[in-house]
């Protein structure tokens, strides 16, 4: 069975979408055989303003993958904040607006 190519997709530092990318990220490249130089140079590729900044200082080596991989982590995956932004997400929708403004 020929599976379809899967695409990635561009992580832009919002970490409400940190864990799904990640995942994706993980196994896709993450987890593969390549050679550490070439997941960081897809893990370059794949970032975009606030999440490309937390790694721009770091020269493209083998050796800085694991590093780059470990200050994301830190910057985006902290469950706290993962959360907050969610909870923050929600005070901050319409749907609350919504109910605030109805009839009872």
């Amino acid at each position: 069975m020929k599976l379809p190519k899967l695409e990635l997709t561009h992580f832009k530092g919002d970490v409400t979408t940190w864990t799904s990318w990640w995942d994706n990220y993980e196994a896709t490249i993450h987890k593969s055989d390549l050679p550490d130089v070439t997941k960081f140079t897809y893990l370059r590729s794949l970032l975009d303003s606030e999440a490309a900044a937390v790694i721009k200082g770091l020269k493209l080596t083998s050796d800085n993958y694991g590093i780059a991989c470990n200050l994301l982590k830190e910057r985006f995956g902290r469950k706290e904040l993962i959360i907050f932004s969610h909870i923050q997400n929600l005070m901050s929708s319409d749907w609350r607006v919504r109910q605030a403004s109805s009839p009872e």
